[in-house]
């Protein structure tokens, strides 16, 4: 039987000021989870600054057991046991019993480096700032490094105070979550939680980017993304690329609510941000094999995104405007000579 453990007291956490609280989404990490929350604990604020929320989202194996026990031990450390609603919802759970004055996320089968929180609140304070863009590693199941690609486009931001327009016209920043530290009462103020969607990232950070008062970019690779073998980067599942379209189909309403007309650089951000995306989703269908095509495209159809309106338009996207059917028969076509080389 899943029990609840209730997090402190609100006011009592309030009164110890606490200045960052970070949400670890958990389910099914038993084997990671351990990890995972030594790096958070493994840090340069007092116990009493900053708390570390675990969320077992319905897990079927030991993920609650470990993280009880690592709760038992550590008095930072809240446990929130539910059924399982998915990652976007569970986010959504840890904000809203949050206490910190900044939030960060975790996935629980990653890692943080150490001895950084000071330096990130720091940053949020001195600069009153609504996020903190963080750089971050790819590294393998034995902390070995990855590509990033990134990594190196991140780095060119400079790290100055921008905009949230100014900062994502830049367009060098990660669409992740857990990719930048975010003020509380901004996000609260501004009603910035998660869908229940796959994908969620990918529409969650541009609209929190666009909304930003005050954000800031450091190239201090804070976070350690490990690609597992059975990683969600790898193989998809064929409703991840519907979930990507209901993503992008909430990214365009939301370009429509803001009333951008007048402003033709945001308004071609975010065709060209939601026109990438329904292209990309389109050729990795047929890259790994999936007879789909015609279902992704009445699917965008339906959700208004089609024709793509990505400016200027490259010959796939052209192609793809005129006869997607056709282009599909190209695309393949082309792979399969590829392969053949």
């Amino acid at each position: 039987m899943m029990e609840e453990i209730p997090a402190l007291d609100n006011n009592k956490k309030q009164m110890q000021g606490l200045q960052l609280s970070v949400i670890v989404p958990a389910y099914n990490v038993s084997e990671y989870l351990k990890k995972c929350v030594e790096s958070l604990l493994n840090q340069d604020l007092s116990k009493y600054e900053y708390e570390i929320i675990v969320i077992n989202d319905g897990s079927t194996d030991d993920t609650e057991k470990v993280a009880l026990e690592l709760s038992r031990k550590y008095s930072q450390i809240h446990v929130y046991t539910k059924k399982n609603e998915g990652l976007s919802l569970t986010r959504n759970y840890g904000i809203e019993r949050a206490v910190g004055r900044y939030i960060m996320f975790v996935d629980a089968d990653d890692y943080v480096l150490e001895n950084c929180y000071g330096h990130i609140c720091s940053e949020m304070d001195a600069n009153h700032l609504d996020i903190l863009a963080l750089n971050y590693n790819y590294v393998d199941d034995y902390g070995k490094g990855c590509r990033n690609p990134y990594f190196r486009r991140m780095a060119k931001n400079k790290s100055a105070v921008l905009s949230g327009r100014d900062y994502i016209l830049t367009n060098f920043f990660a669409p992740m979550v857990w990719a930048n530290v975010y003020r509380k009462d901004w996000l609260i103020s501004n009603d910035l939680y998660m869908f229940p969607i796959g994908h969620e990232d990918e529409e969650f950070t541009p609209r929190a980017i666009y909304l930003s008062r005050r954000i800031k970019f450091i190239p201090l690779a804070f976070y350690q993304y490990v690609q597992h073998k059975n990683s969600y980067m790898g193989r998809y599942r064929e409703s991840n690329f519907f979930d990507m379209i209901k993503a992008m189909e909430s990214l365009n309403k939301f370009k429509k609510s803001i009333h951008i007309s007048s402003d033709k650089k945001i308004k071609d951000f975010f065709d060209n941000r939601i026109g990438k995306m329904c292209l990309m989703i389109f050729k990795r269908s047929i890259r790994e094999g999936y007879p789909i095509q015609k279902k992704l495209l009445d699917a965008m159809q339906g959700a208004g995104l089609l024709p793509l309106r990505m400016k200027p338009l490259s010959f796939y996207s052209c192609f793809f405007n005129w006869n997607p059917m056709l282009f599909a028969r190209y695309y393949s076509l082309l792979k399969k000579r590829r392969c053949r080389i």
